[in-house]
């Protein structure tokens, strides 16, 4: 055992005697409950427990409340203006979420009248996506030890005109749609991409994707977007 330094934000330091053995960590650890997780080194089952928790538990909850933002449109996830951000030409301000992914989660089941439980098919779809991806991917949820500290992603929610926006552009013809979408990508550089009616989910999935090009193109100063 050694005593050791540790950190706290704004510089505040203390210190705590830690092992420095495997030996010594599993005598402080004492007797474990197996279960089909363990792997019978205390030190290991802790070391892959805190990557879990840290990374692909986030990962995973965050995959899945993305899903259901996608098939649920009409309860979006709670958001509020960016701290510090300033209203844009349009008057609006930039929006981040409000609401963790765990409790928009619980958010959705309630409103359906349903338990969380219920989610397991999605989830069971988004984790065989998952497993298709290449190991090397940056999309892939993966166990990571690499990664010392893991963040939520920078994106935010399109806002309020942003959907009705999106709503009134899919419902104007194909032909007049596709010129608006042209012209979105003509200023923001990035394609919309949409599926097509054989998708179950094709109209929230095309919501979705067109209220977030609308809310890129409106942050563009060459932007004039008009329904």
């Amino acid at each position: 055992m050694k005593e050791t330094s540790w950190e706290l934000q704004g510089g505040l330091k203390f210190r705590v005697t830690t092992p420095t053995t495997v030996d010594e960590y599993s005598a402080l650890a004492g007797v474990r409950r197996m279960d089909e997780n363990s792997t019978g080194i205390a030190v290991l089952d802790d070391a892959i427990e805190n990557v879990m928790y840290r990374g692909a538990f986030a990962e995973v909850r965050r995959a899945l409340a993305t899903k259901l933002a996608e098939r649920n449109p009409n309860v979006p996830r709670q958001t509020k203006n960016k701290p510090g951000a300033k209203p844009g030409t349009d008057g609006t301000i930039e929006q981040v979420f409000d609401e963790s992914e765990g409790k928009y989660i619980a958010r959705i089941a309630a409103t359906k009248g349903v338990d969380v439980a219920t989610f397991q098919s999605i989830l069971d779809e988004i984790m065989a996506t998952n497993a298709a991806l290449p190991d090397d991917s940056n999309d892939k949820i993966k166990f990571d030890p690499s990664q010392r500290e893991r963040k939520g992603p920078s994106s935010t929610e399109p806002g309020k005109l942003d959907l009705e926006t999106a709503t009134a552009l899919l419902v104007q013809g194909p032909k007049k749609l596709r010129i608006s979408l042209a012209r979105i990508t003509e200023i923001t550089g990035t394609p919309v991409e949409l599926v097509d009616t054989s998708d179950p989910e094709h109209e929230a999935k095309n919501l979705r994707a067109v209220a977030f090009a609308v809310k890129a193109y409106r942050a563009n100063p060459l932007a004039g977007l008009k329904a």
